[in-house]
């Protein structure tokens, strides 16, 4: 019985130490070949720009660029798209307003829509309060 429970307790820890090292090596995979980018940006009057303040930060995106019919964000470039999202925080969302983007490897073009579901130029779309939530993960 007792080399029943030694031999049990040997095969837990060897077990967890397997568990260990394949998280390490996962993690060191992820971080070497996948780069996220995130952040928050808003339009206060001046144009679009990100929020890098005490209660957002950025990620990887490196300038915001405002014209009259789209928002574009800048990254480094990356050799292949895995996910990437665009949405509208509660006081955006709750105006009716809608967001999308057409995602390349550099850089991310957003598309601001009203209720009526009108491309809108992003201009127009004025609140200290709305922001739009961006989040990608990019194969490096």
């Amino acid at each position: 019985m007792k080399k029943i429970i030694i031999i049990s307790i040997i095969s837990l820890i060897l077990i967890s130490i397997t568990m260990l090292l394949l998280n390490r090596i996962y993690l060191k995979k992820l971080e070497s070949e996948y780069c996220f980018i995130g952040g928050t940006i808003r339009n206060s009057g001046d144009g679009w720009y990100l929020l890098d303040n005490d209660g957002h930060e950025p990620l990887n995106i490196l300038k915001v660029e405002t014209t009259d019919k789209n928002i574009i964000i800048y990254y480094t470039g990356y050799s292949k798209v895995i996910s990437f999202s665009v949405t509208p925080d509660e006081t955006m969302g709750a105006e009716g307003y809608t967001v999308g983007a057409s995602v390349g490897l550099d850089h991310t073009i957003i598309n601001v829509y009203d209720k009526d579901h009108n491309l809108i130029n992003p201009y127009d779309y004025i609140n200290g309060g709305g922001n739009i939530w961006i989040s990608g993960m990019f194969k490096d």
